[in-house]
């Protein structure tokens, strides 16, 4: 009897190693489920989760973090800083965060960023409030560097469906056409200098206050200096297209930096500019040629708009 129960003793304790041996797993079987850290650079953030993070903080902040996107319209390039601005939106095409004044990483060499490449760029982060753009950008006043970018991926997909086109729709449209000797314009004073608007109908042509304007009252056809900001937008609806007529002698070139907008030249003295699908307003700042001080000259401005 003393012997069975020893005998069922050592079948129970060898039953329980066996046991503990197939419940615990040899370490090079184990795998960590440990997620990486997200906003980094070999894990940035997605746009959507980038606007999250930013929200609407006007300062800038002291993290640092990395974002990726899809360039979206034609990037701008700085000659002086050898930097680009960009838009960067989600693989929907639905949301967006601009990358300012951002330089190249010097592992990219001689890379240049287009439309449609998806990029990977790092910088402190801000909410622009003036233009309501969520951004990564810097500020030489207070020493916050500027954006880099890191990685650029050529061949990618280019959204064109995030803009509205010249073709017709089920939708109905109205059409204003501005000429400056004709419209209503108002004055107003501001801070750093006057602001001028342009109205007719449902439609407002505004320049920015305290940009180059000397000759506001010789304003035809509108003279669109370097550096200039205008704003453009409706009352009510939102915009389809713009279409500009313009002195052949000072016509847009293409590398005008617009927010909100496709810039399309047609020809010399024809330009029209699409609007980002549900746009109510459209920036345009002309930044071509800016050593030879190349102006554009618009003769009228016709609106194509959504009621």
């Amino acid at each position: 009897m003393k012997k069975l129960l020893m005998f069922l003793f050592l079948i129970l304790a060898l039953t329980s190693c066996d046991s503990k041996e197939n419940n615990e797993k040899p370490k090079e079987d184990i795998i960590e489920d440990v997620k990486a850290e997200k906003g980094t650079l070999d894990n940035p953030y997605t746009i959507s989760e980038a606007l999250n993070i930013i929200g609407t903080n006007e300062a800038y902040s002291k993290e640092i973090i990395y974002i990726k996107g899809i360039v979206t319209g034609k990037p701008y390039y700085n000659t002086k800083y050898s930097s680009y601005s960009v838009y960067l939106i989600d693989e929907n095409g639905n949301k967006n965060v601009q990358v300012y004044s951002a330089t190249l990483d010097q592992n990219l060499n001689n890379a240049t960023v287009e439309e449609g490449d998806i990029i990977v760029a790092g910088g402190h982060y801000t909410y622009y409030k003036s233009k309501s753009q969520p951004e990564l950008a810097g500020d030489t006043k207070t020493n916050v560097e500027y954006p880099v970018i890191y990685k650029i991926t050529k061949g990618s997909k280019v959204i064109d469906n995030n803009y509205e086109s010249f073709e017709a729709d089920d939708r109905l449209t109205e059409e204003v056409t501005i000429t400056f000797d004709e419209a209503t314009r108002d004055e107003i004073a501001s801070m750093e200098g006057k602001s001028y608007f342009w109205r007719k109908g449902n439609f407002i042509f505004e320049n920015a206050a305290g940009e180059r304007f000397e000759q506001v009252d010789d304003y035809l056809p509108y003279r669109l200096y370097v550096q200039t900001i205008v704003y453009l937008s409706v009352k009510t609806g939102t915009i389809k297209y713009l279409e500009f007529e313009t002195d052949q002698n000072y016509p847009f070139t293409g590398d005008e930096q617009v927010e909100n907008g496709k810039v399309d030249v047609v020809s010399k003295s024809l330009t029209r500019i699409y609007a980002a699908k549900g746009a109510t307003k459209i920036r345009l700042r002309n930044q071509n040629d800016i050593q030879n001080k190349k102006q554009i000259r618009v003769k009228s401005i016709k609106i194509v708009y959504f009621k």
